[in-house]
């Protein structure tokens, strides 16, 4: 998959440089934005695009009461995607609070809109919580995450093809 690909180079970036170029977060966020609306997930497609804008907002407490109303729209305007649009404002909130990275947030939004699911959140939480570990232990105060997001969207991708 395209996704996996992009997140092998973002990877390498964030490994090697501590730092994915705009233009490849980007990239892979227009592209799954674009696919998830071919797939008819225009709403948190377009959710995506208006929280990135939204970041650009001085005043802290107008950009995140703007982003809970626009997401809250989004989720009564389209409720098939409700849970969809809280994920993706659940991150973009931990980017604002500093939790997380900028590329991360991108990279973890493109993710779930090229998969059409939350869930694919489960492994990437499951593989950083693995490697945050290994930091923690390690004394080290910075983890490269996207490694995290390239091996849980893998292990998402893989794993429903082991036969049962």
């Amino acid at each position: 998959m395209l996704i996996c690909a992009l997140l092998l180079i973002a990877t390498y970036f964030d490994l090697r440089f501590r730092e994915v170029p705009a233009w490849l977060t980007l990239t892979t966020l227009l592209g799954s934005g674009a696919y998830a609306v071919f797939r008819g997930l225009w709403m948190p497609a377009l959710l995506t695009v208006i929280l990135c804008l939204v970041a650009e907002m001085t005043i802290t407490t107008q950009r995140r009461s703007f982003a809970v109303v626009l997401s809250v729209f989004a989720a009564i305007f389209e409720p098939a995607s409700t849970i969809l649009c809280l994920t993706l404002l659940f991150i973009w909130f931990l980017w604002d609070l500093d939790k997380m990275g900028g590329a991360d947030m991108k990279l973890m939004a493109a993710v779930i809109l090229a998969f059409g699911s939350p869930i694919v959140l489960l492994p990437i939480t499951l593989v950083g919580g693995l490697q945050g570990l290994v930091a923690y232990f390690r004394k080290q105060t910075s983890v490269p995450y996207v490694f995290s997001i390239l091996l849980g969207t893998l292990l998402y991708t893989v794993v429903p093809l082991i036969p049962k």
